[in-house]
């Protein structure tokens, strides 16, 4: 999938509207504005914008010049820019300011190197275009971004929060808030945005009442046997939960998973050195036996498919070349459509069979075998341990004591006992017939 910018979503027809999720003219509500202004003389050639700003319609566009209180600057800018706006060329920076639209694009554009370079997953990316959209449908596309003021942020943040809750909203806010610092760093914005506390996170509480609402998301050892029971003919999916709990693998880990990563030993268990794909943080933990049966067994299939399609002479698409799991339509589990939409077979698999025990609940899915593993190893209370079978870094968690951050960092590696410990409480938990 090639990158898809703001523009390539917003093209106009001929009723002055997007054909897509905005409008050409998005304006911000009255309300908190007051009274437009009139203009301060006959013949000023701007008119008071709903946001708060002089503009101008000029070749089928709104631009913007500045807020209300100041019309003498709007129209010194509107005088530096007005040559370039009337022959369609772009209006230098200096002159008019980097516009939303601008910043956005700017911003995926560099978000989308990143994802090139790996230094970025494909569904941050989308995530980050998302966001990007959302802004570029509640704010005017064509406003200079340092215009924004409180009151913007103030409209921005409360359309962003209408049906989502404190989890959701603070990762929107996460990352277009990034997008503004982003902007400062590239010398696009002279300053940060004033947002005056109009834009800021969620607060703490709001996010613990999130959580709370969600119910439960890990699941009880029976529960666990149950899924393995029902996921049994389906090769590849059984062993993804045996990973899952047995490793706090998750979707994308399992589908991007080589044999590679497998070190299988003489007496049927097996280590697992997987980087995880989110961070690159190291991640290492102790397979039991059944897990690499069922892996084994994955593998054979995988195999069988192979050679079906060499006898046939279909190429083996070189995308999957080592890894573990393959769907039978010789895709890789974790995909994404042309369009950019995430393709998940093992979020829907995994669904179907939560469904038929009755165990689904909103949001509880195969993400929640890895909260689950989470939860059992803390018993064994080895911190360090169970953070490398997670892939887990204290840097990554905001406010880690700094003892923890130095002693990660002076740490040179973990003994494997203590790995092996952390994997067999888990397994002692699960097979435990009175959990």
């Amino acid at each position: 999938m090639q990158k898809v910018l703001i523009a390539a979503m917003f093209t106009k027809n001929t009723e002055g509207r997007q054909n897509g999720d905005a409008t050409v003219n998005a304006t911000v509500s009255k309300k908190g504005r007051g009274k437009r202004p009139a203009k301060p003389w006959r013949t000023f050639p701007l008119y008071a914008h709903a946001s708060g700003q002089w503009a101008k319609a000029i070749l089928g566009k709104t631009y913007y010049f500045g807020p209300w209180h100041d019309p003498n600057a709007a129209l010194e800018k509107f005088n530096a820019a007005q040559d370039f706006l009337y022959t369609g060329r772009p209006v230098p920076p200096e002159i008019g300011g980097a516009t939303l639209e601008e910043v956005a694009n700017r911003w995926l554009e560099a978000q989308w190197a990143a994802h090139e370079q790996g230094r970025l997953t494909r569904a941050h990316w989308l995530d980050c275009q998302r966001d990007a959209v959302r802004l570029l449908k509640i704010l005017p596309r064509q406003q200079p971004a340092a215009s924004l003021d409180p009151g913007a942020f103030r409209k921005l943040r409360s359309e962003l929060s209408q049906g989502r809750n404190a989890t959701t909203l603070s990762g929107i806010l996460a990352r277009l808030r990034s997008m503004f610092r982003w902007a400062k760093t590239m010398d696009i914005l002279e300053d940060l945005p004033h947002y005056a506390g109009e834009f800021s996170m969620p607060a703490a509480r709001s996010m613990r009442l999130a959580r709370a609402a969600r119910g439960k998301m890990d699941f009880t050892a029976a529960d666990v046997r149950a899924i393995l029971a029902a996921a049994e003919p389906l090769a590849p999916l059984v062993a993804m939960v045996w990973l899952g709990i047995n490793a706090g693998l998750g979707n994308t880990d399992c589908a991007t998973l080589k044999e590679s990563h497998l070190d299988v030993t003489v007496d049927g268990g097996a280590w697992l050195d997987f980087p995880r794909q989110k961070t690159g943080a190291p991640r290492r933990a102790w397979l039991w036996p059944e897990t690499v049966q069922a892996i084994e067994a994955a593998i054979e299939r995988r195999d069988a498919m192979m050679a079906k399609d060499d006898d046939a002479g279909k190429a083996w698409p070189a995308k999957l070349e080592g890894r573990v799991f393959v769907t039978r339509h010789r895709r890789p589990y974790v995909a994404y459509s042309a369009k950019g939409n995430p393709l998940d077979a093992i979020a829907t698999a995994f669904g179907r069979i939560l469904d038929g025990l009755d165990l689904h609940t909103p949001g509880r899915g195969f993400y929640c075998l890895r909260r689950t593993f989470r939860t059992v190893a803390d018993a064994v209370g080895d911190w360090p341990a169970i953070d490398l079978a997670m892939g887990h870094l204290p840097s990554d968690v905001a406010g880690a004591p700094f003892a923890i951050e130095m002693a990660a960092r002076y740490r040179g590696r973990i003994d494997d006992a203590r790995m092996q410990a952390v994997a067999d409480h888990v397994h002692t938990w699960l097979l435990d017939p009175s959990k």
